[in-house]
C-alpha cells in the first residue's frame, strides 16, 4: 500500500498482534494473512465504526472487489463481525478484535505504571530466578548453545512470565469473549496501532510481534516447541509451513537423520536463515535454540510459583491501567476492554518492561545478533544435542 496524500484516511500499521486463547490448524495461515498491511487498515476502519464494503472501499481507495475478498475471509476466521443497520438496513462489519490505538499522553502514564509494578514484580519474584535454581540440574537436561547462561536466562524468566504468572481465576472473565473459530480455534485478538513513516515504503515487513505461544507435535516427531514472539527477538514471519518444517528438519538434525551434503544444502541454508541452526567461523555447524529432555510439566516445576500477593497487585494494577486508557476504547468494546486489563500482568507490554528492568539492573544482558532469531524458543524432545 503506498501513501496517498488524498487519502480519506492516514493508514496505519500494527506494530504487535496477539491472541488470548488456544489457536486452531489454521492460525499460522491468519497470522500471515493480517500482517497484509490493507487487512489491518480494514480491521481499523471498520474498528471504531460499523461501515458497509462501499465505505471501506471509499476511504481507502481500494477497488470493492478486493475490498470484499478480504472482508469475507475476516468474517469466516472471526474477525469481522456482520450486522444489519438499523436505520437503512443496509449489511455493515465491525471488527471483532481489541485494538490499542492509544494517544502518546496516555502510552506514556501507562508506560509509567508498567514500569513501577514491573519492579516490583523483579523484586520480589523474578530475580529468584536468578538466585534460587539449581543450574547444575537444569544443565543435566537442557542444551543451552554455548552454555551461555544469559540465553538460558533469557527464555526461563519468558517461560516464567507466560506460565507462571497466568492467573486461573481472571481467564474466566475473557472466556465469554473467545470467538470460536472455523478451524477449531477460541480465542481473542488484539492489536496495537504505530502510526510511522515506515509504514509508507514500498516493501511491507513480515512481521508479527507480540506475546503468542506456539506448540507444535507430530506423532513421527516425539517432541514440540514452545515459542514466545517478543518485542525483543527480529524472527521475520515468512511463511505457513516454514515454522514447523524448520522445526522438524532442526530435529532431524539433532537425531543425526538428516546429513550435510549435496542433497540437504537448501535445507541447511534455510535453517541456517532461520537461526535454528549457526555455522561457526570454523564451520562447525551448533543448533541454536534451547532443546530440553525435561517434559513441560517438569521444566515449570523447577520454576518457582508466583507468591499469593500477585494477585491483588495484579488487580491494583490492572484498575490504574484501565482507569487511565478506558476512554481511549470504543464504546461497544468496553466489556472486552475492561476484562482484558484484568489480566495485566501479562500483558505483553508489561513483559516488555519486566525484561526492561532485568535489563537496566543487569541481571539480563542485551543478547547478541544471532540469538535474536531463536531467543525464546524451547525444544521439548526426547533427546539432547551437544555443544561442539
Amino acid at each position: 500500500m503506498q501513501k496517498n496524500e488524498n487519502y480519506t484516511l492516514k493508514p496505519i500499521r500494527f506494530s504487535y498482534i496477539t491472541h488470548v486463547g488456544e489457536g486452531g490448524f489454521d492460525i499460522m495461515q491468519q497470522d500471515f494473512y493480517l500482517l497484509k498491511l490493507i487487512v489491518q487498515n480494514i480491521l481499523y476502519i471498520t474498528y471504531h465504526k460499523p461501515r458497509t464494503l462501499n465505505e471501506i472501499s471509499e476511504l481507502i481507495e481500494v477497488s470493492i472487489n478486493v475490498i470484499e475478498e478480504i472482508v469475507i475471509y475476516l468474517v469466516n476466521n472471526g474477525f469481522i463481525e456482520v450486522l444489519n443497520h438499523v436505520s437503512n438496513r443496509n449489511i455493515v462489519y465491525v471488527t471483532k478484535m481489541l485494538i490499542h490505538d492509544l494517544s502518546d499522553e496516555v502510552t506514556n502514564k501507562m508506560n509509567i505504571i508498567y514500569k513501577e509494578y514491573a519492579a516490583i514484580i523483579c523484586d520480589k519474584y523474578i530475580i529468584r530466578l536468578f538466585n534460587e535454581l539449581n543450574f547444575e540440574e537444569i544443565f543435566n537436561k537442557i542444551y543451552v548453545p554455548y552454555n551461555d547462561l544469559n540465553f538460558l536466562m533469557w527464555n526461563l524468566v519468558m517461560l516464567t512470565c507466560c506460565k507462571k504468572l497466568d492467573i486461573p481465576e481472571i481467564n474466566n472473565a475473557l472466556l465469554k469473549h473467545y470467538i470460536k473459530r472455523s478451524d477449531g480455534g477460541d480465542f481473542i485478538s488484539t492489536a496495537r496501532v504505530e502510526r510511522n513513516d515506515i509504514l509508507f515504503q514500498e516493501k511491507e515487513q513480515n512481521r508479527l510481534i507480540g506475546q503468542s505461544v506456539l506448540s507444535t507435535s507430530q506423532i513421527d516427531f516425539p517432541c514440540y516447541l514452545w515459542i514466545c514472539n517478543t518485542f525483543f527477538d527480529d524472527r521475520l514471519f515468512t511463511g505457513i509451513n516454514t515454522l514447523h518444517l524448520d522445526f522438524y528438519y532442526t530435529y532431524d538434525y539433532i537425531k543425526n537423520n538428516l546429513k550435510n551434503n549435496s542433497d540437504n544444502t537448501d535445507i541447511f541454508e534455510r535453517l541456517y536463515n532461520s537461526g535454528f541452526l549457526r555455522k561457526t567461523d570454523s564451520d562447525k555447524i551448533d543448533v541454536n535454540l534451547i532443546v530440553t529432555t525435561f517434559s513441560k510439566n517438569e521444566l515449570l516445576n523447577i520454576l518457582p510459583d508466583m507468591p499469593n500477593d500477585f494477585i491483588e497487585i495484579n488487580k491494583k494494577m490492572s484498575e490504574e491501567l484501565y482507569n487511565t486508557c478506558k476512554n481511549q476504547y470504543p464504546e461497544h468494546i468496553q466489556e472486552l476492554c475492561h476484562d482484558f486489563y484484568l489480566k495485566s500482568i501479562t500483558n505483553p507490554d508489561f513483559i516488555k518492561h519486566i525484561f526492561l528492568c532485568l535489563l537496566d539492573n543487569n541481571y539480563l544482558k542485551p543478547l547478541l545478533d544471532y540469538q535474536m532469531k531463536t531467543v525464546n524458543m524451547i525444544m521439548y524432545s526426547d533427546i539432547l544435542c551437544t555443544n561442539s
